[in-house]
């Protein structure tokens, strides 16, 4: 069993939870969404349902029936306008109670310098000033490695997502169809399909993948490689997930109550149950704004 310090996080379960629920991304052995907000979110009860699809796919078909149900899922493809909206207007029958985190993914939340030093885990080497350059330096250097690859399946993602889109309607008149012939010269005289092809054709052209690879470049690294903390969007956009597993395996120590140091899985999970136990005050922005929409929902009547 794992022994750890616990935070400022209150224990009280507050009226009202048993009817308030908070749905999260994961399966399998990603729970972090999961672990770190049971307990960082003492009053509601958190579920764990597969991946954002079906989130968004159930928030739509329960909400009707379940209005003190909520939603929260990695931001992957949505904009800012998508993403801003859903946190402006929580709770949005309209959006079915979905918040969409700001961030890639809550991985991205963790790496925050201030926020990974106040951690009980964190190895002595990296505490203090020096150990603040030792760490930005080990973040910047793993996502540098990793910006090519990150940016170019940020252009699969959105062109993948851009191909989903609703393109043509279907028919609702069936008088129009008396015959197989009739139904195909139905189809065949849509002009959407031609349409369609055009703009498929168009956006897996090398013209426009280049175009797409080297303006989502400039906004991640900010025009800086090796990349800076302090540039671009990279922090937010790349997968936090792949970037904080390295900084937890080697700058970050955990043992258990035998006193003998604990690694893989369990040190990754420990050590974000860790860093949920911090004081309210100590969370990132959007860990804190979280808080206090679940709080003000779960305190109704």
């Amino acid at each position: 069993m794992i022994s750890v310090q616990v935070g400022g996080t209150p224990d009280l379960v507050r009226q009202g939870r048993a009817r308030h629920k908070l749905f999260v991304e994961g399966g399998g052995g990603d729970v972090i969404d999961f672990e770190f907000l049971k307990i960082f979110l003492p009053m509601i009860d958190i579920e764990v349902m597969g991946a954002s699809f079906h989130l968004k796919s159930v928030a739509t078909a329960l909400h009707p029936y379940h209005p003190d149900y909520y939603f929260l899922i990695d931001r992957d493809h949505h904009d800012d306008q998508t993403v801003n909206n859903s946190w402006q207007k929580f709770p949005d029958p309209d959006t079915s109670n979905l918040l969409i985190w700001k961030k890639k993914e809550i991985e991205n939340y963790f790496l925050d310098i201030d926020y990974l030093q106040r951690s009980n885990w964190i190895k002595s080497t990296y505490k203090g000033s020096e150990g603040r350059k030792k760490l930005e330096a080990k973040i910047q250097k793993i996502a540098t490695d990793r910006i090519y690859m990150e940016v170019a399946n940020s252009v699969i993602l959105t062109i993948r997502e851009e191909q989903k889109r609703t393109w043509i309607e279907i028919f609702s008149n069936p008088s129009q169809f008396t015959s197989i012939e009739t139904s195909i010269n139905m189809l065949l005289g849509r002009n959407e399909f031609q349409e369609r092809a055009e703009v498929v054709a168009d956006s897996v052209h090398g013209d426009n993948i280049r175009r797409m690879f080297n303006k989502t470049f400039d906004e991640m690294s900010g025009g800086s490689i090796p990349l800076d903390l302090n540039r671009g969007t990279w922090l937010a956009r790349m997968s936090g997930k792949e970037i904080l597993t390295q900084i937890v395996s080697n700058c970050f120590q955990v043992r258990g109550r035998d006193g003998k140091p604990v690694q893989g899985g369990t040190q990754y999970i420990e050590v974000i149950k860790d860093l949920a136990r911090q004081e309210l005050q100590n969370q990132p922005y959007d860990f804190k704004e979280l808080y206090g929409l679940i709080d003000s929902r779960t305190r109704g009547p």
